[in-house]
């Protein structure tokens, strides 16, 4: 099974603590800590499986063609600490993100770029 979250930022009221931290914490806590399942294993179920799933044609995997999103994070530190008290606390150690080749987060800082991601739909 893939892991899958359907929570949503708002910008009023209080937030699901799953937007900043599930896959996060599932790192830390259920790979790292607890060693429920591998970094290997946990990594094919947020990205290739789930697209695969999800039919997202170009997505989840690293190949020539499929689009650049890439999380760089450091095994040993990352953690999801945002709980139902502070939803909106950021992972630790993610070191870099791309998304659709594009920076935007860079040694560990927010870069602003919003209009990296786009609506995805499903492949034939």
């Amino acid at each position: 099974n893939a892991f899958e979250m359907d929570t949503i930022l708002t910008s009023h009221g209080h937030d699901n603590p799953a937007s900043y931290g599930t896959y996060p914490r599932i790192l830390g806590y259920y790979v790292r800590e607890l060693g429920l399942l591998s970094l290997e294993n946990a990594i094919h179920k947020f990205t290739g499986l789930g697209a695969q799933r999800m039919r997202l044609g170009r997505r989840g995997l690293i190949r020539a063609g499929y689009a650049a999103d890439i999380t760089i994070f450091n095994p040993e530190t990352v953690a999801g600490p945002a709980d139902f008290i502070d939803a909106n606390l950021a992972p630790i150690g993610i070191e870099h993100v791309i998304i659709n080749g594009v920076s935007v987060v860079r040694d560990g800082r927010y870069l602003g770029n919003d209009r990296a991601g786009q609506f995805l739909t499903r492949a034939a």
